[in-house]
């Protein structure tokens, strides 16, 4: 049976008192990745949807020591539980959110001919904006679009209905290799059993620790459309000619 406190109430969509209420004493069955939010699963039916942005971080109940910029926390019959916290404030929670139907990554529905049909509606949009849209594909990341983009050496600055289709090939299976990978480096270092936990140390590109990536280019940092982004001349920029 749970316990659910949120201590944070900007950017509800309802009365915090309305999402306590619904899961108060049932109990979490489950929880699984939906794009880039965490959904957590009661036997009573109800779900809560939370997305950590870019500062939230988990805690376990009971923690260390004091906790700061706590967003909401969950507690258990046993004593123990879980909880996050966030010092931007820009973590997301939702009661019964609802599941946008676009691919999400790691599906066999992420294709080359799903990515090429969007690639060729958006005849304006650069690749990286249009690739961590979530209207478009549910998982993509800032960083790890970064990775993907380096793994096929496609400029992040490309005009998206510009690039070849072996490279939209390409992108579909770095898509799936870098995340894959990125899963076996993060359990390297946190075990199976860690909560959750950001860990960019193995990243080729996207990577502050570094000035060139491994084959020896230096590494290229700057904004492209509203994301900080690293990239290498290396990679292909496929562009209008003026």
């Amino acid at each position: 049976m749970t316990e659910f406190n949120i201590t944070w109430e900007r950017k509800l969509k309802m009365p915090k008192e309305k999402i306590i209420s619904a899961v108060k004493g049932a109990k979490l069955v489950a929880i699984e990745r939906v794009g880039k939010t965490l959904e957590l699963y009661f036997n009573n039916k109800e779900t809560i949807g939370f997305h950590l942005m870019q500062s939230g971080r988990a805690y376990l109940i009971p923690a260390d020591g004091e906790i700061k910029w706590k967003i909401w926390d969950m507690g258990f019959e046993s004593g123990h539980g879980f909880g996050i916290h966030d010092p931007s404030g820009q973590s997301q929670l939702h009661l019964n959110p609802v599941t946008p139907k676009v691919p999400d990554v790691l599906t066999d529905s992420l294709t080359f001919d799903y990515l090429k049909s969007n690639f060729q509606k958006n005849k304006q949009v650069l690749l990286k904006p249009l690739l961590t849209n979530p209207k478009y594909i549910r998982g993509l990341g800032n960083a790890y679009v970064d990775e993907i983009l380096w793994e096929v050496k496609v400029s992040p600055s490309s005009v998206a209905c510009l690039v070849p289709d072996q490279k939209i090939h390409d992108i579909v299976s770095a898509i799936e290799s870098v995340l894959l990978n990125a899963e076996k480096e993060i359990r390297k270092v946190t075990g199976p059993d860690a909560l959750m936990i950001e860990k960019r140390d193995f990243m080729k590109v996207h990577n502050h620790k570094l000035d060139r990536d491994p084959d020896g280019n230096e590494i290229i940092k700057g904004m492209v459309g509203r994301a900080k982004t690293y990239w290498t001349e290396s990679q292909v920029i496929y562009e209008r000619k003026h």
